[in-house]
């Protein structure tokens, strides 16, 4: 009988530790939730350089940020794409959107928006949002955007590189050019694929103009001019000019896999797990590098200062272009368990644009 109210008295302690742990966790994710919607629009600046301009609450959480020019900011979430007016958060139109798992920056070129979501490719006048031109892709799931010229559109679902015609959305060829998702530039006529080595390929036409081979993958590369940035061994950066074949430098840098490479003006702008390096395009010299956080996203400059996100998208960090030294940051006061990868800030000539949830900042020089 004592045994049995011992084996009771035990079995109501653990009840109520169940008890107590399971409110406890339930408590504190109803504070952190409605913390951050309470908290969602502020935002705490730290020796911030730029001030707040206009800000914008939207319908779904926001996927990508893109620029069409410096007026008009393409914004995607998983249902819509909003065109806003860049200076002053006005929209200008919205298109309905079905829906993708992997979702892309929309890419302007020759006054159309080009995008993909679970129906295909389509093709948008950039003035009023009519669609001009839809295409379904296989695989539309998947599909992204992967490069756009004045003549070509290339989009991407591995192993498949499929290429259109940007005017009219006729397809011009379609071929697996990769096991993985690829970083195509076309330049000129030629497409460039950097996959193991590099293969060109004639943008029209899709048959081979050269290959180079290598055991090292080209995972993700940087283009500018007719120079691709990339670092294929983990142990370099390398630019090299794909008209002529020739490396322009070979800068050594250890990484964890770079994650962004990114041309602003002379600077390259790289990310990796680890670190925020900022190179000179000319000669490939280390200027600086930084380590404030894991997985820091989105490098931009806007008037000789650089910006980047920390991993979580939680903080906007403002550095020196020149030496590297820490300005200022912005916290966002808003809750992240979960990060991918997105394009979530974006700069124009004078202005820096960021998005977090359902909401989009817009700061520049002056306060209105």
């Amino acid at each position: 009988m004592k045994s049995k109210s011992i084996d009771n008295f035990s079995n109501s302690k653990k009840i109520g530790r169940t008890w107590f742990v399971g409110t406890f966790a339930a408590v504190l994710i109803l504070l952190i939730v409605f913390s951050g919607n309470i908290l969602r629009d502020q935002l705490i600046s730290e020796d911030f350089p730029l001030s707040k301009q206009w800000s914008l609450s939207l319908q779904g959480s926001i996927q990508q940020l893109s620029l069409a020019g410096n007026q008009t900011l393409l914004v995607m979430t998983r249902t819509k794409l909003y065109a806003l007016d860049s200076t002053t958060g006005d929209v200008l139109w919205k298109h309905d959107l079905h829906w993708q798992t992997i979702t892309k920056p929309a890419l302007a070129q020759n006054e159309l928006v080009f995008l993909t979501d679970g129906q295909g490719i389509s093709a948008l006048d950039l003035s009023d949002g009519n669609l001009m031109w839809q295409q379904p892709v296989y695989r539309a799931q998947n599909a992204q955007i992967a490069f756009v010229s004045d003549d070509f559109v290339a989009v991407s679902y591995r192993p498949y590189l499929n290429v259109y015609e940007a005017s009219t959305g006729d397809l011009l060829w379609s071929k697996p050019v990769c096991r993985e998702a690829v970083h195509p530039y076309i330049y000129g006529n030629t497409i460039y694929i950097p996959c193991y080595g590099v293969t060109a390929m004639d943008a029209r036409t899709g048959e081979i103009v050269w290959v180079t081979e290598s055991p090292d993958r080209i995972w993700n590369a940087g283009y500018s001019d007719g120079i691709m940035y990339s670092s294929p061994n983990r142990r370099a950066v390398i630019a090299y000019d794909l008209e002529s074949r020739e490396v322009l430098w070979n800068t050594p840098l250890k990484s964890e896999r770079v994650q962004e490479f990114k041309v602003a003006g002379d600077f390259l702008l790289l990310t990796d797990a680890l670190q925020y390096c900022v190179l000179r395009r000319t000669d490939g010299k280390i200027i600086w590098c930084a380590n404030i956080g894991w997985k820091m996203q989105n490098p931009v400059i806007v008037m000789d200062i650089g910006y980047i996100f920390n991993g979580p998208q939680t903080v906007v960090y403002a550095f020196d272009a020149t030496d590297g030294t820490q300005i200022g940051k912005l916290t966002l006061a808003r809750f992240a368990f979960i990060t991918i990868y997105r394009q979530l800030l974006i700069s124009s000539d004078d202005m820096l644009i960021f998005a977090r949830g359902d909401n989009i900042f817009a700061f520049g020089e002056e306060e209105k």
